[in-house]
């Protein structure tokens, strides 16, 4: 069950301002590496934080909560 206050932290990729990717990185290399292979235009590489989160084997998840799912913007 998610709760607000589960989040992953990393590196982020950011591509003209907007996020590129949902994926968190775990170093500043890896996500400049990533950069690199994709050919990412106005790639900047920034720390941060994203809902979701990493479970024991790594693997990556940022389901929203229920709340935020019905929630129309």
């Amino acid at each position: 069950m998610m709760r607000r206050e589960h989040s992953r932290e990393g590196w982020l990729i950011y591509s003209a301002g907007r996020l590129w990717d949902d994926w968190i990185y775990p170093s500043e290399a890896a996500a400049l590496t990533t950069v690199e292979r994709c050919k990412v235009t106005h790639a900047a590489v920034v720390q941060g934080r994203r809902q979701g989160r990493i479970d024991a084997r790594g693997r990556q998840f940022s389901e929203k909560l229920l709340f935020d799912r019905k929630r129309r913007h």
